[in-house]
């Protein structure tokens, strides 16, 4: 059983800005920039990286979780209709449960894997995943491993002062990609408005030309 740690990643698109600047594999203010995925495909491609020998993989079961989608909606519904009344989208879910099994070294294992994703590019260009987790134990064996695997991670306790240091950070990445993101709109409202300046002077001084007219006045 693996409890996989969360991961603040920036988003790249089209319509986020920073994305012309830093392109996917870079890093923009502490995080990897990567495009936001599905829950699925981000736990294939886990999948792929915590096993890259796997072979004769077959996909059991494909789950969207949406009890798990309903309880954080649930959990961060006073903090969404906060944002909204400042004019900032909320957060949104997605999750997804995924079943397989391969063969791996020798051994056909049976793996679980978990997560939520969280879509925060509404307010910070960013995304992380959440409750990450693997299970796995040997096909033959599963049944039997379950429910030991279960109990763990039913009774896994938080260390609260950790838990309080991850949520300071979190917010102080959020609140400084925020700040990024005024900063960029407000260059380019800046560039605007020199260009919109610059063209008026450029027609103005046009006009004079063809009506054979001049602002100069010699002051001797």
């Amino acid at each position: 059983i693996r409890f996989l740690p969360l991961y603040n990643y920036a988003d790249w698109s089209p319509e986020n800005p920073p994305a012309v600047a830093f392109p996917p594999g870079s890093n923009y203010r502490g995080m990897q920039v990567r495009p936001l995925p599905t829950a699925e495909a981000f736990l294939d491609g886990l999948f792929r990286k915590l096993h890259p020998g796997a072979t004769n993989v077959n996909v059991l079961e494909r789950d969207p979780m949406r009890e798990m989608v309903e309880g954080y909606q649930k959990q961060y519904g006073q903090m969404s209709a906060g944002l909204r009344q400042i004019g900032i989208p909320p957060d949104h879910y997605d999750a997804a449960g995924l079943t397989l099994e391969y063969d791996d070294g020798g051994v056909r294992y049976r793996q679980g894997l978990m997560v939520v994703i969280v879509d925060a590019r509404g307010g910070a260009f960013s995304w992380r995943n959440e409750r990450t987790l693997a299970l796995r134990a040997p096909a033959a064996e599963a049944a039997a491993w379950k429910p030991v695997l279960d109990t763990i991670r039913q009774t896994q306790r938080l260390n609260p002062q950790w838990v309080a240091q991850v949520n300071r950070h979190v917010n102080e990445r959020i609140r400084m990609a925020m700040e990024t993101q005024q900063y960029l709109q407000r260059v380019e409202r800046e560039i605007y408005e020199h260009r919109a300046q610059t063209h008026a002077q450029i027609r103005h001084d046009s006009y004079l030309f063809i009506t054979g007219q001049q602002e100069f006045v010699n002051p001797f």
